[in-house]
């Protein structure tokens, strides 16, 4: 794994298959890998859930260790698919992998929640809302 891989999540339960109806995915959880730089032993997950706890104790914006993560999301009976980034797409442009972990340090425990998650859904160029809703 390296940084800039996805892990996408789903569960069929309550809101989360409400989530995944409303914006017309397959998948209702999304996170992104991180590993240090110099320090391939060491693998994190950085995510937002919106469980507010679920996946980390301080809900929120989060960077979990991946063994700790993996495990709550499987008692949670989350499906997860690993999605490696192309080596073509690995440029982060200015933000390197170092300046990458200074901006989520600035992010770091920033409440995320069902309004945030709306407008993600909602706020597009054109066509503002997923299909039924667009008629």
């Amino acid at each position: 794994m390296k940084t800039g891989d996805v892990l996408i999540g789903r569960r069929f339960t309550g809101d989360s298959t409400g989530s995944m109806l409303l914006q017309g995915g397959f998948a209702n959880h999304a996170a992104m890998i991180y590993v240090p730089p110099n320090q391939s032993d060491k693998v994190y997950v950085l995510d937002c859930p919106s469980d507010m706890g679920i996946f980390n104790s301080q809900g929120g914006v989060a960077m979990t260790e991946l063994n700790e993560w993996l495990e709550r999301a499987l008692a949670q009976d989350y499906e997860i698919a690993w999605l490696p980034l192309d080596e073509n797409l690995r440029s982060f442009g200015d933000l390197d992998e170092q300046n990458l972990f200074k901006w989520f340090k600035t992010v770091e425990h920033s409440p995320y929640s069902a309004v945030q998650e709306f407008f993600a859904a909602v706020d597009t160029p054109d066509e503002s809302f997923p299909a039924p809703l667009n008629a």
